[in-house]
């Protein structure tokens, strides 16, 4: 018998304040939702993970005793692109989508046992080189058939920030937003052939599973060039990034490690880098969710790193 699906007060605060009145809605809605869905999929649910961020998650297990995992959000173009990413990762080096609900936003996922993530490792160069060759088994080519965003409409958040405050910067600082603005054009000028991407590619969706090893988890998914990938991953994870005195110092060494068990350019993957940290923080923004301080450290720190890559300023 499935536990009574309840949405954690937590959650429950963090989907109104991203969705308002819809994401309200939702979650009254959504035990009924999420219910019906474990009883089409015969899944035995039981109580949801501890540390849930604007998702519902859960372990079940299915009449054939199959470990699986439940997952449902508020409807959204977002969970519909990660639908697709997870269809189009076919399980190479993705958590296996065994079925959907895409109008009821509910996923049926194979369960990565035991789950735990790359920061467990404690060794910042060990988990950098793991995540570079994972990155570079997991990137597609990219074709006009799959429905995921373009970089190009996800750094659209700038301009949509400047919407916001009446064409200023907002909480920014105006001259690190500008030169994001103009990093990102320079990159979407140059880029190479598109790739399916993660798009949001961190320690905390890099989960070990004793049969297949170091899978991803929760794709928003994304098209484009692949040195934008690290983006994410050189911020985290927070606490690390928090305590640690020589930011841009870490950040080299990590650029370095994944430019050469990825094969990608070092000075994109700094410069997207650093337009990624500022897009966080519009992200932040935009949700009302706050951590544009902390983006701000990283974008600095990766800003100090590329104007150490300049010609004449090394050695």
């Amino acid at each position: 018998m499935s536990a009574q699906v309840s949405i954690p007060g937590g959650l429950a605060a963090t989907i109104a304040g991203v969705y308002g009145e819809r994401g309200r809605v939702w979650v009254a809605e959504a035990p009924r939702i999420i219910s019906a869905a474990c009883d089409r999929w015969g899944v035995d649910l039981a109580e949801p993970f501890e540390l849930l961020s604007y998702n519902y998650v859960a372990p079940g297990v299915l009449r054939d005793g199959a470990r699986v995992v439940v997952k449902a959000g508020v409807p959204s173009q977002e969970m519909a692109w990660e639908i697709s990413a997870l269809r189009h990762f076919a399980g190479e080096s993705a958590v296996r989508l065994l079925d959907a609900d895409p109008g009821g936003a509910a996923l049926l996922l194979e369960r990565i046992e035991p789950g735990s993530t790359l920061s467990a490792l404690g060794d910042d160069g060990q988990e950098t080189r793991i995540a570079a060759r994972v990155m570079r088994r997991l990137w597609r080519p990219g074709t006009l058939d799959v429905d995921l965003p373009s970089l190009a409409y996800l750094f659209d958040a700038f301009r949509r920030l400047r919407e916001r405050h009446g064409g200023g910067p907002g909480p920014l600082p105006g001259d690190l937003l500008q030169r994001a603005e103009e990093e990102v054009a320079g990159l979407l000028g140059t880029a190479p052939s598109p790739m399916v991407l993660h798009g949001d590619f961190h320690h905390g969706n890099v989960l070990w599973d004793a049969e297949r090893g170091w899978v991803v988890i929760d794709p928003p998914g994304a098209i484009g060039d692949p040195a934008a990938e690290p983006g994410m991953f050189l911020c985290n994870p927070h606490d690390r990034i928090a305590w640690t005195g020589d930011l841009p110092a870490l950040m080299r060494r990590r650029i370095d490690i994944i430019a050469g068990e990825a094969e990608l350019d070092a000075g994109r993957v700094t410069r997207w880098g650093f337009a990624w940290a500022l897009l966080s923080a519009c992200w932040h923004d935009e949700d009302g969710t706050g951590g544009e301080a902390f983006a701000m450290r990283c974008a600095r720190a990766l800003a100090a790193v590329a104007a150490a890559m300049q010609p004449g300023k090394e050695g």
